[in-house]
């Protein structure tokens, strides 16, 4: 009897202390946020990523190993999304946001789907490097702990089901919970530029692959961008989707920068000028509309 009472007031100790660490927490969103997404995110995502899934999937199935690499992928980017779906139902409830007013209010109009469009292709160009400059840098890093297709392997497109994984449902639950919810909950203690900064780091490191940290980190920084200043997760959404699209078609053609021609470095040095241009129009809405105002009054 005694052990009963004893058992009793050791759980009613222990969850009187999580509820008072769960409010304390609360009190500071940017723990929060780095609480949940150790727990929830990056946790489940390193456990995907880890040979134990690819040991288990050896040892039940009988299959060449060809088309193992395209199951991994497969099976990879599943339960990472169901993890997303998941994590994001989970913190919508918490902090009591509507994931239905996403779909609901699109805050869609098609001139601003033009101008995300023609930024877009230059934000392409620009991943393009990146990725052909984190391609080249996989040889400089000796560690490979997490799964990993090789980049020149990648034939996403010759599988409709992946498209659809990688492509759509990914960029969806990836949008919904690293701008939705976790970039508008840091928005409400501290600045844009920080929020942006803290969510694009954990967009990055969430992917677990520190050759294209870079690369992921500026894709979560535009995504966001987008996001804020266009008011419509539906923008952000279709330009996460797209990119994926490109990556997969790009992914396998490195650029030899060795071999580029003159037209080929001009038109990416325009690339990289254009899309610097979008991000200050982005960042400074105003600012081309003063500096035409300074130039005419002169």
């Amino acid at each position: 009897m005694d052990t009963f009472f004893s058992l009793l007031i050791i759980r009613y100790y222990f969850n009187k202390n999580y509820f008072n660490m769960i409010n304390k927490i609360r009190q500071y969103p940017l723990v929060e946020v780095l609480f949940y997404f150790m727990l929830c995110v990056l946790l489940p995502t390193a456990l995907v990523h880890s040979r134990f899934v690819e040991g288990f999937l050896k040892s039940v199935l009988t299959i060449d190993t060809p088309y193992l690499g395209s199951l991994m992928r497969i099976v990879d980017i599943l339960l990472i999304s169901i993890a997303l779906g998941f994590t994001s139902f989970i913190l919508a409830k918490k902090w009591k946001v509507s994931i239905k007013e996403y779909f609901t209010q699109l805050n869609f109009s098609w001139t601003k789907f033009l101008l995300i469009f023609i930024f877009s292709i230059f934000f392409f160009m620009v991943t393009n490097i990146l990725l052909s400059f984190s391609y080249n840098l996989r040889g400089i890093f000796p560690f490979d702990t997490f799964y990993c297709v090789e980049l020149s392997n990648a034939k996403i497109l010759t599988d409709k089901f992946m498209i659809i994984l990688h492509c759509i449902i990914a960029p969806i639950l990836e949008e919904i919970l690293f701008r939705g919810l976790i970039l508008k909950r840091l928005q409400r203690k501290y600045s844009l530029h920080l929020s942006l900064l803290i969510s694009s780091l954990l967009f990055a490191s969430y992917h677990l692959y520190l050759p294209l940290f870079l690369y992921y980190f500026l894709s979560g920084y535009i995504f966001g961008l987008v996001f804020i200043r266009t008011k419509s997760l539906s923008l952000s959404i279709i330009l996460h989707s797209l990119n994926n699209i490109w990556c997969e078609i790009t992914m396998h053609r490195a650029i030899m920068y060795s071999q580029m021609q003159i037209g080929e470095i001009i038109f990416y040095v325009c690339s990289i000028v254009f899309f610097f241009a979008g991000v200050v129009y982005l960042l400074k809405p105003n600012f081309y509309n003063k500096l035409y105002h300074s130039f005419t009054s002169n």
